[in-house]
Formats: structure tokens, C-alpha cells, sequence
């Protein structure tokens, strides 16, 4: 159950003037949630102005380390909506539109703090699946063997259709080498920076004329103006290096001997597990 805790007197917003084709979409979907049940006509102190989405979300990755496989269950907003809001704060998810003032019972976009109750909620579908690991609408899955892939695929299969999720197989790949995920690339081998992430830092151009004279000019007028010296070109480039170095990182080996790192001050401590 989500609960939503404010401060201060109601915000009440006016509704935002749509184009036909919008209204048309609003109107749909409204009506579609009115069916449902989840949101009900009233008169409320609070209103919040109407957003479009315009994307296409949708839970949900899966991996093995033997190969790899993706799988999108339904989208996002629809398993947003498994979550009830509290009743004592329905008032506060007031939508206002130009047909009226629509009060939501279940949680959607936009709610304050939704994605950590959503998190709430996708770690309880994923609780104690072996080789599950979700983050939002991501959940990921590493197996050591084909067969038991599939025993991990049907586990949480059957734990969605519980949790009444449906998948969205056309968004699904299933046995690739590599995945990017959560804007790494995954596989066997590893973890490492998606490759067109690391070109774009690497092709990235160096500051124009404009850009040096109004972005990166001395805030003291009686500083001198900056000078793109080849010692300047050095330090650009070699940070362009030091932040597109692609490094790979591998799963911890099981039984393997570790170190650990450890450094402290006055005020600090700190250790690292290698």
C-alpha cells in the first residue's frame, strides 16, 4: 500500500488545454480506469495538472551466464497499478482534466514517492527466487546452466502470474552471448561500459570559440581570458581517455583468496574487499 505524506495547505492546479488527438487518448483512458474501478469522479481541495507519457515502459531482463536472455512482462504502468493507495491519501492523487476531477485508488506515475514503493513491490514478487535480482522494472537472472535457466525462467513465470503480471514476449531475446543492461553490457565474462556510451565520451569535441569565452572564462575580470594551450589539449584528451577506459568487471570467484583494503583519518574510515 502506498501512502503519500504532504505539508502544508492543498495544491489545486487547472486543468491544461489538450489537442484533439490527446483528449481523444485521455478521455480512453480514463474511461478505462473508471471500468476498472481505480479512479472515481469527485469534488477535491487537491488537483494535479494531466502529463502524457510518451514512452513505452515495460518490466523486466533476465540473463544466464551460459547465455543470454531477455523477457518484458507488461508495462510498467500496469503493475504500478497492482499497488493501492492508502485510503486516507486518495484524495491527494486528484488528476484535474477539462472533463472533471478524477481521484485514483491505485498508484500511478508521477505519485510522490512511487518508484520506492514500486521497488517495495517488485522485490517482494522477487523474494527468494534463486538467481533473481530487480532493480524497478528491471529483474535480472544468472544461472549456470541452461536447464536450470529454465527452471529460474519458470520460478518467476509463475511468481508473476501470482503477483497478476503478464508478460510481453515480443520485447523478449532469449539466448545472446552478451545483454546490455542498465547501461552496462553483460555476459559470462563480465560486466563492461556499453560501447557506444564509451565512443560518444571519446568523439566528444573539444570546447568552440563561444563555448571558451562565455562557459569557461575566469569569473574575475581582471583574470586573464583562457588559452587553449597544447598543455589544455593534453589534459582534455587524457580525460576523455580516463573516463571512455573500458573496464571489465567479473563476478567474484567462488573459494577465491581476497584482500582487504583498509584506510582511516580523524573524521573517516573506509576499506574496499579485493
Amino acid at each position: 500500500m502506498h501512502h503519500i505524506d504532504t505539508f502544508g495547505p492543498p495544491v489545486y492546479a487547472k486543468p491544461p488545454r489538450l489537442a484533439p488527438d490527446g483528449l481523444k487518448i485521455a478521455k480512453m483512458e480514463f474511461q478505462h480506469t473508471l471500468d476498472l474501478g481505480d479512479m472515481h469522479p469527485l469534488d477535491s481541495n487537491y488537483a494535479s495538472p494531466l502529463h502524457f507519457l510518451r514512452k513505452e515502459v515495460t518490466i523486466g531482463v533476465l540473463l544466464a551466464t551460459t547465455g543470454l536472455s531477455t523477457v518484458k512482462p507488461n508495462e510498467t504502468s500496469k503493475a504500478f497499478h497492482q499497488i493501492p493507495i492508502a485510503p486516507e491519501n486518495v484524495d491527494k492523487t486528484t488528476i484535474c482534466t477539462s472533463f472533471g476531477l478524477l481521484e485514483s485508488t491505485r498508484m500511478k506515475f508521477g505519485v510522490y514517492n512511487a518508484s520506492n514503493t514500486f521497488q517495495i513491490f517488485i522485490d517482494e514478487v522477487t523474494r527468494r527466487l534463486e538467481g533473481a535480482y530487480a532493480f524497478t522494472e528491471d529483474i535480472l537472472i544468472a544461472s549456470q546452466s541452461y536447464e536450470e535457466h529454465i527452471e529460474h525462467l519458470r520460478a518467476l513465470f509463475y511468481r508473476l502470474d501470482h503477483y497478476g503480471l503478464t508478460t510481453k514476449l515480443s520485447k523478449g531475446k532469449f539466448g545472446v552471448p552478451t545483454l546490455d543492461f542498465l547501461e552496462f553490457t553483460v555476459s559470462k565474462d563480465g560486466i563492461s561500459p556499453i560501447l557506444d556510451r564509451v565512443d560518444a565520451i571519446q568523439k566528444f569535441p573539444r570546447p568552440g570559440y563561444t563555448y571558451k569565452r562565455k562557459s569557461l572564462r575566469p569569473t574575475k575580470k581582471s583574470e586573464p581570458s583562457l588559452q587553449w594551450s597544447e598543455e589544455a589539449e593534453k589534459a582534455f584528451t587524457d580525460a576523455k581517455k580516463a573516463l571512455a577506459e573500458p573496464t571489465l568487471l567479473k563476478p567474484p570467484i567462488p573459494g577465491a583468496p581476497l584482500s582487504l583494503w583498509t584506510d582511516a583519518s580523524n573524521v573517516q574510515i573506509g576499506n574496499s574487499l579485493i
